[in-house]
């Protein structure tokens, strides 16, 4: 896109740019002290690592959070904006659930990602060296809800109104559509495979908030986020209604794959960072549906409470 050569020079938010270096071991061994003038023997350097990534494309994906179509319109544009950057080719790949997202982002398949707060917290615990570039900033915030959503013409007002009744969540992988509504539910001592009559997993946020609407379930835990994007663009939207809210959930991490290159890494970072719509550039490039602001710095504390509240539920 002609935006990325304007060299606007406008209110940039700060970067951060990490750096991994080739470790390099030198070890020595002394003779012994008898013979004092004999020089030490010097073990030979380590080789530097030369197992990292250096794609000629880099592959970008995201969890489906939502249906590939809003997915190409929230990830297209950036994908684009990074290859510029990067100087190199960059793909946009869908992938099928969120399952497979975390096992991706693990292997040489996907460079650059982005994961759910849930997704990010399995894939950091099996990938410890998994590096975490930043967290989306959206709707002028850096935290969500979940939602318990329902039809406002079947009279559910609260949760417990739902007993007997057919309810979704969206994956197991998700932080508002699985994770924050079991908790709530637990603490309010209800065991969802004997209080409702039917749960069905839909994949994605969108289908969830579909299936509502069409009386498939009659009611769905969902994001805040992808209740005010369906709010306006699915049909009957106006039957759609809030039962329950319950958590603060930071947004989505930005992630790059443990073997890419540092030098890569650390462009992607500092790109990525980059990025806000205080200016026309980034205006261009977070145009999507999720109404993306811009990125922050992020470190792994900053999902402490998404941990806490995993291990709480799995106890």
């Amino acid at each position: 896109m002609d935006a990325y050569n304007r060299g606007m020079q406008l209110n940039r938010w700060p970067s951060y740019i990490g750096l991994m270096t080739g470790l390099f071991c030198l070890g020595c061994v002394s003779q012994p002290e008898e013979k004092p003038a004999s020089p030490p023997v010097v073990e030979p350097a380590q080789s530097a690592r030369t197992d990292f990534l250096n794609p000629d494309k880099i592959i970008f994906a995201s969890t489906p959070y939502l249906g590939e179509g809003f997915l190409k319109d929230e990830f297209q544009p950036l994908v684009d904006y990074l290859a510029e950057k990067l100087g190199r080719p960059c793909e946009l790949r869908s992938v099928a659930s969120y399952e497979k997202m975390i096992e991706l982002i693990g292997t040489q398949e996907v460079h650059l990602g982005v994961l759910s707060p849930l997704s990010y917290v399995r894939a950091k615990k099996a990938e410890p060296d998994l590096h975490l570039l930043a967290s989306q900033v959206a709707n002028g915030a850096t935290t969500y809800s979940a939602y318990i959503v329902s039809r406002n013409d079947i009279g559910i007002a609260s949760l417990i109104d739902l007993e007997g009744k057919r309810f979704g969540f969206v994956d197991k992988l998700s932080t508002s559509g699985y994770l924050y509504p079991m908790a709530e539910m637990r603490s309010l001592k209800i065991v969802p495979d004997k209080f409702f009559s039917e749960i069905l997993y839909a994949g994605d946020h969108e289908k969830l908030i579909e299936w509502v609407l069409a009386g498939k379930v009659d009611a769905g835990a969902t994001s805040s986020s992808a209740f005010n994007i369906m709010k306006d663009q699915a049909p009957g939207n106006e039957k759609l209604s809030i039962i329950a809210k319950m958590g603060r959930i930071p947004y989505d991490a930005v992630v790059a794959n443990a073997r890419l290159e540092p030098s890569l890494v650390a462009k992607a970072r500092e790109a990525i960072l980059g990025l806000n719509t205080q200016d026309e550039l980034g205006r261009q490039v977070l145009r999507g549906p999720t109404n993306i602001n811009g990125f922050v710095p992020a470190s792994d504390n900053l999902y402490t409470d998404v941990r806490r509240a995993l291990t709480s539920f799995e106890q």
